[in-house]
């Protein structure tokens, strides 16, 4: 049988299919050949941290290597390879997790996890680059259409460390910021379809499966003080969020694709984020929940979904010391305190004309509410809003919210088109209209967890990296429920325009 002669057509980009491979070998070959003097020389901790970042290249080596041989488009290659490096930057995170002394900090030292992590980020980065060069068109969109507002805020966030207090920590996590944004819009733009986005989300509910369930197995590891304060040893302003995702995320995934085994990891997401107790979390992951449910339709018929959720809550709360912690708990008409910390970071703010419109400096928060060694008040504001006027200032905030209405803008414009689309039966339509809602549920979750959390508009850390996918995803739906509805049109004659010009085609 013949073979299609476009199938062995020259791949576009800047770094051909072959090179990059050629590239990656000699990257690896270079690190094989110290292998022995490193093994020798590093300590436990770097060891660990070597081997993890082994496996990342060994499987991105695979994935470059497997593309080439079935001769698969060049899209497919760099797509499934950004799509790795999104996982293990989410995963790193709970891999090297440690506990950082903002008295330390300021002082320049920092702890060796942080280092770690760090050179993960540079392997990372030297990997994306080679992809980049086989699609170098994402580029294009950085500085358009909605993108360029999320830009002009990140490259805002960027130049504030030049004059933050902790400048080499601020630019650390400045560096994966920026890292994270430039992957996010390279996936965007290889996103062709709505199983591109469907993949996008079943990667990052695999990494956030993984990244509530350490904590649990860590925390369990020492029975006696799994419990320790009659919550989960576990951050819980951190721990169920991210299980509350997990929770969402597999919840639109079955739904979109009706596969049983989404049923099991969002269980695992609800105990988690039960077992964690952080009370805004949970919050947050219910109306999250609840807003699916009732923009899907059928909303009677899901109450039972939202009872056994309730159920499971119950249980864990009457077997568990957590009983006991609702029993004492105190904090309600402070929100735990947050009322005080909101109080100095607004007085910080107002403090001059200067750090009222440019801010301290990218998280300059980290700094500045610490009284000394062993006398730390609070390391952010538990407001992501607060956090960015203080970093940022005035012009900070402003761009946040510019940036918060523009995915509200474009989730809404693709419910609208979506709806219509689903009315008439189309099937695609009704798939992209689900997908959108769980957008929408994604980033209510995100923004109630803000009001209450750090969790954008800081350090990027998993759930800011969430909510930099949620801006990217309702861009991406934007464009591909127009095209659908374009190529639907009754009067439409011409065929729909690409969603990105500049994307290789699939091939077969």
């Amino acid at each position: 049988m013949f073979q299609d002669p476009a199938v062995r057509r020259p791949a576009q980009g800047i770094l051909p299919g072959m090179g990059a491979v050629v590239l990656f070998g000699a990257m690896s070959g270079l690190a094989l050949m110290f292998l022995p003097w490193l093994l020798s020389s590093i300590s436990e901790g770097t060891a660990e941290a070597f081997f993890i970042g082994a496996l990342f290249v060994v499987l991105f080596g695979v994935v470059l290597g497997a593309s080439h041989a079935r001769l698969t488009s060049v899209r497919t290659t760099v797509y499934r390879s950004a799509l790795l490096i999104w996982w293990f930057l989410l995963v790193w995170e709970v891999v090297f997790e440690r506990l950082n002394d903002p008295y330390s900090m300021t002082q320049g030292t920092f702890a060796a996890a942080a280092y770690e992590e760090s050179a993960m980020w540079v392997l990372a980065f030297c990997a994306f680059l080679i992809i980049s060069l086989r699609q170098p068109g994402y580029l294009n969109q950085v500085f358009s259409g909605s993108y360029k507002w999320l830009s002009v805020f990140i490259l805002f966030s960027l130049l504030s460390v030049a004059y933050a207090p902790g400048k080499s920590y601020s630019a650390a996590w400045g560096f994966k910021l920026l890292l994270t944004v430039l992957l996010l819009q390279l996936c965007a733009s290889l996103m062709q379809n709505l199983n591109d986005v469907v993949a996008f989300l079943k990667v990052t509910l695999w990494a956030f499966l993984v990244l509530s369930i350490v904590p649990v197995i860590e925390a369990f590891s020492d029975p006696a003080h799994a419990f320790e304060d009659g919550r989960l040893n576990a951050d819980p302003d951190w721990l169920s969020p991210v299980a509350a995702a997990v929770m969402l995320t597999a919840l639109i995934l079955f739904y979109v694709e009706k596969k049983r085994h989404y049923v099991p990891l969002g269980l695992v997401g609800v105990m988690v984020m039960f077992l964690a107790f952080g009370k805004t979390g949970i919050a947050a992951g219910m109306v999250g929940v609840l807003l699916f449910l009732a923009l899907r339709g059928q909303f009677v018929r899901s109450l039972g979904l939202v009872a056994g959720i309730a159920v499971v809550g119950v249980l864990i709360i009457s077997f568990t010391p957590i009983a006991g912690y609702l029993h004492s708990y105190a904090g309600a008409d402070t929100f735990t305190g947050r009322t005080s910390i909101w109080a100095a970071g607004i007085q910080s703010i107002r403090e001059s004309p200067y750090s009222l419109i440019w801010g301290h400096g990218y998280l300059a928060t980290y700094f500045a509410f610490t009284r000394g060694a062993a006398q730390i008040e609070f390391m952010h504001l538990h407001n992501a809003f607060l956090e960015v006027a203080y970093n940022d200032g005035l012009l900070g905030l402003g761009l946040l919210l510019l940036v918060n209405g523009v995915i509200i803008k474009n989730i809404f414009g693709t419910l609208r088109m979506a709806a219509t689309l689903r009315a008439n039966g189309h099937q695609q339509g009704a798939r992209a209209y689900l997908l959108t809602v769980g957008v929408l549920a994604l980033y209510v979750n995100s923004f109630l967890g803000g009001l209450f959390s750090a969790n954008f508009g800081g350090r990027p850390r998993n759930f800011y990296m969430l909510f930099l996918a949620i801006f990217m995803l309702s861009a991406v739906m934007q464009q591909l429920v127009s095209n659908l509805s374009k190529r639907n049109a009754p009067d439409q004659h011409q065929p729909p325009r690409r969603l990105y010009p500049f994307a290789v085609p699939e091939t077969k």
